[in-house]
């Protein structure tokens, strides 16, 4: 105990030399004396502390792969030793396991553990961030002190920076021991090093670090867009070898960059650190992409011919996300979805909405619905919809459905099983069909089960659909030709005019196809047609026997990748098939005056279209030219979409039914103010950005003058969205973080060899990024700096790397002394009181003073003082009557005690 002001006890002798000459102020009560010396004490402020809390050793072990098992291996002792030498029987030893994700250990968590899968990283900075969080779950109560250790291998495949400021807030010190993996000879690429950006033809450098613990050579090679460019050996040299590569690139767009190195297997450990990756984005500038089936493409001839940069494309196997990297406008004219990969149309979505791409859609009897893109990914994009609609019918349809129920397809995905999928697919179809339709569904292995007989689709279509969705994966193969034949047989004798059959058949395991070529060519005879969805891609073995019976059948054939897609393209197909998409007749036109919206002046308007693809406007979109027949339907429709913008043109603009377009005087002048429209506006003043890849954590930082956007941004904050995966992206809002004036960042952790674009949307402006990739080998990159940032955190935060574990039970903090004065004067005022009550009633001692311990001096009674003067001074004889303790005669005392007597 301490006091803050003990000059005041010099009161206390004080006090008691007032009380030893003045008995008659009572000080020197007992319980005066107390009270006071009670006072006295709160007057100089004692404060004490009543000893530390229990405390909460968190113990977080990693677990990842790079540290080969050695953490692992002596973790049951390291923790034995750690609860034998707790401080008092409060303390409590916490653990959690980390790796790619953090999961604590312990009786209250059951049986979670740190899966296999889940060790391919070290996520270092999340296992402390868990941690942190668990020791203030509690809110109804005050925290108890706590602390971590580490223990890890030091070689986090995620920086740290950013975490000791929280740790510091929360009196949390991180102390650490770092356990090394194995020793094992190892070479890896460290890092390719390129610039993000490059202009069209610019030479520049790619950089590839290379290290190893042993000098020797290896050989290193280099790929853009996995096609070799360089090969060449690395010289080690205490441990390490830098090579530069140089390369320039003429087209806009991003290429990956990928380096690896090929050492003797039995002189390196870890194969997973062999290979590295980054990407260069060439600027494309105001770049447009036209995919076509016109060779030459006369729109992109003519967007030339007005000194726009065009990249038109004939074959389109090869797009992906990547393709999107410097475009501004996408233009698909006359080319059917199911040629398009799945990826590319997806990352659409991305590209219009969030990274403000544009896109336009051209007609042609392969464009719109006609073109399956009804129900696709960019269905919703376009500013016209191609839903079905009863009175814009073709005649009547007869569809069987052939459906794969091989082995294959009991596989399990998203959403279910492959089987389930295409059960789901078929049920779309089903539901897309009218009044006048009818529908027959066989289930295909060796032999083809009929499960729906040949009936009316819409009247029957609950018992249908039940039907369908009972269908099972039995095991074995298709048999192509069994199904194809019981198909037909069943639609042959239906008295609607269009016969179509959808065979579904998994494009690596399709058997017996028999002879396909001569029953297709009886089918085709009587008006009948065969589409094929075919479970797999180009690349699988029996693609070509597929492709080849959709060809023959004058249908279409649509690969799927992502069983996820299947409802979507049965029902692609079945608009397809059963509606008018195309009108094929000369149709007047009429315009509405909206094109004033995006253009000051209005083109004269071509009279006549010599065809059209029928669609309908959406009710966020604008329509400046549309068709005065019985449709109205909009032929030039447009209108913005997120932060980008779309369009639909809906006659053709090559080939066949486009003369009357091609000859229009104001063809080219009509190209060139839609296309600049969708481009849009270009990049904001006074506003950067620089995204980076560290490991496997992606770091946006937007630089900004703060003087031109601080206003803006109170009103509408910088939004940061993020698209990631390649063939099915995942969307992702990410929350900014305000470093300093004009600097805001946010950083996300990302999977191994994830890809990952981006945007931020400034209002109606946005500023794209990407692809960028996260390395594929971050778990294997021993990084030095890692440790050293792991060891500037412990010592920011107050901790220590720890040889000895007897010292972990450290308290981060002493509990404060805390102040008794109050307490005290409760006290001293509880005893006032009691005094003065037991000075009223009387006959307590501890109300006692020392005067009042004598016999007291009374006064004689009036006229008593004469006699006892007179009285002998020898004692007088007593009566025998009397009693020895009767009073003299004459007190009062004396006459109480006598009349007490004669009461008795």
């Amino acid at each position: 105990m301490t006091f803050v002001s003990p000059v005041w006890f010099l009161l206390i002798p004080a006090l008691a030399l007032v009380g030893w000459w003045q008995p008659a102020l009572g000080i020197l009560r007992p319980l005066r004396a107390v009270c006071i010396v009670i006072l006295v004490l709160a007057l100089a402020n004692p404060v004490t502390k009543f000893g530390n809390p229990a405390m909460d050793l968190w113990l977080l072990s990693d677990l990842s792969s790079s540290t080969g098992g050695a953490i692992e291996a002596s973790m049951a002792e390291r923790t034995k030793l750690l609860e034998k030498h707790k401080k008092s029987i409060g303390d409590e030893l916490r653990e959690i396991h980390f790796a790619a994700e953090s999961v604590e250990i312990g009786p209250e968590t059951g049986d979670a553990k740190l899966a296999d899968d889940d060790r391919a990283l070290t996520r270092t900075a999340l296992a402390i961030r868990t941690a942190l969080a668990r020791t203030s779950e509690d809110e109804n109560s005050s925290p108890r002190p706590s602390r971590l250790l580490l223990v890890t291998d030091g070689f986090s495949t995620e920086p740290l920076a950013g975490l000791a400021p929280s740790l510091i807030a929360a009196k949390v010190p991180v102390d650490f021991i770092v356990v090394p993996p194995p020793t094992a000879t190892d070479i890896r690429v460290e890092r390719v090093i390129t610039p993000s950006r490059v202009q069209p033809g610019e030479p520049f450098l790619v950089e590839t670090e290379i290290h190893g613990n042993l000098d020797e050579e290896v050989p290193v090679t280099l790929y853009r867009d996995g096609i070799e460019v360089a090969t060449t050996k690395a010289a080690l040299r205490n441990g390490s070898a830098k090579l530069q590569f140089t390369d320039r690139l003429a087209d806009g767009r991003a290429h990956l960059y990928e380096a690896i190195v090929s050492p003797n297997p039995e002189r390196d450990a870890y194969a997973g650190n062999n290979s590295g990756q980054s990407y260069v984005e060439v600027d494309g500038g105001n770049r447009i992409l036209v995919l076509t089936k016109y060779t030459p493409d006369p729109t992109a001839t003519a967007l030339r011919r007005i000194g726009l940069e065009v990249d038109e494309r004939n074959t389109f196997d090869d797009l992906d996300a990547q393709e999107l990297t410097g475009v501004r406008v996408v233009i698909i004219n006359n080319v059917p979805a199911w040629e398009i990969p799945s990826p590319f149309l997806s990352a659409l979505e991305f590209f219009v909405e969030s990274q403000g791409g544009g896109l336009m859609m051209a007609g042609g009897r392969q464009s719109f619905a006609s073109g399956g893109y009804s129900s696709s990914s960019i269905d919703e994009l376009l500013p016209v919809s191609m839903e079905l609609r009863t009175e814009h019918r073709k005649l009547a349809v007869a569809m069987a459905i052939a459906m794969d129920r091989s082995g294959s397809m009991s596989a399990a995905v998203a959403g279910g099983t492959k089987m389930d999928l295409a059960n789901s697919g078929a049920a779309n179809a089903l539901k897309n069909l009218g009044g006048l339709d009818a529908m027959t569904v066989f289930a295909v292995d060796s032999t083809a089960h009929k499960v729906v007989p040949l009936q009316p689709a819409l009247q029957n279509r609950a018992r249908i659909e039940k039907a369908i969705r009972k269908i099972q994966s039995q095991g074995g193969g298709i048999f192509v030709y069994e199904a194809l034949d019981a198909a037909w047989k069943e639609l042959r004798g239906a008295p609607q005019a269009q016969k179509h059959i959808i065979l579904f058949s998994d494009a690596a395991d399709s058997e017996e196809p028999g002879d396909y070529k001569k029953l297709i060519t009886k089918i085709r005879s009587v008006g009948g047609t065969v589409s094929v969805i075919a479970l797999g891609s180009k690349k699988d073995p029996d693609a070509a026997l597929l492709e080849d019976i959709a060809k023959r059948g004058d249908g279409r054939i649509f690969y799927v990748d992502n069983a996820v897609d299947l409802p979507n393209v049965f029902s692609q197909e079945t608009i397809a098939v059963a509606r008018s998409a195309f009108v094929r007749e000369r149709v007047p036109t009429r315009a509405t005056g909206s094109w004033r919206e995006i253009a000051p002046s209005t083109p004269e308007w071509l009279d006549h279209v010599d065809g059209y693809n029928l669609s309908y406007l959406r009710p966020w979109a604008r329509q400046a030219l549309a068709s005065a027949d019985e449709y109205n339907a909009p032929l030039i429709a447009f209108g913005p979409r997120g932060t980008g913008r779309t369009a639909a043109v809906s006659m053709p603009l090559g080939a066949e039914f486009s003369d009357a377009t091609l000859q229009w005087p104001d063809y080219e002048n009509f190209l060139q103010t839609l296309s600049r429209w969708l481009i849009g506006s270009g990049v904001p003043r006074g506003i950067a950005l620089r995204p980076r890849v560290d490991g496997s954590v992606l770091t946006v930082d937007l630089l900004y003058d703060d003087a031109l956007w601080s206003q803006k941004f109170a009103l509408t904050p910088p939004e940061l969205v993020l698209s990631l995966g390649a063939d099915q992206p995942v969307q992702r809002a990410v929350t900014w973080e305000r470093i300093e004036p004009g600097k805001f960042t946010a950083k996300i952790e990302l999977a191994q060899g994830e890809l990952v674009r981006g945007s931020v949307t400034l209002g109606s402006d946005s500023l794209p990024f990407g692809p960028l990739v996260a390395s594929t080998g971050a778990e294997w990159r021993f990084d030095p700096t890692r440790i050293d940032e792991l060891r500037q955190l412990s010592i920011a935060t107050g901790g220590a790397e720890r040889l000895d574990l007897s010292e972990a039970w450290q308290r981060p903090y002493e509990n404060p002394a805390r102040p008794l004065q109050a307490m005290l004067i409760v006290f001293a005022l509880v005893l006032i009181l009691l005094d003065a009550l037991l000075t009223r009633i009387g006959g307590n001692q501890l109300s006692k003073g020392r005067g009042e311990k004598r016999t007291s001096r009374r006064k004689p009674a009036k006229g008593s003082s004469t006699a006892s003067a007179q009285a002998p001074a020898s004692k007088p004889k007593k009566d025998k009557d009397s009693n020895d303790d009767e009073p003299p005669q004459g007190s009062r005392q004396a006459s109480r005690f006598a009349r007490a007597k004669r009461g008795r």
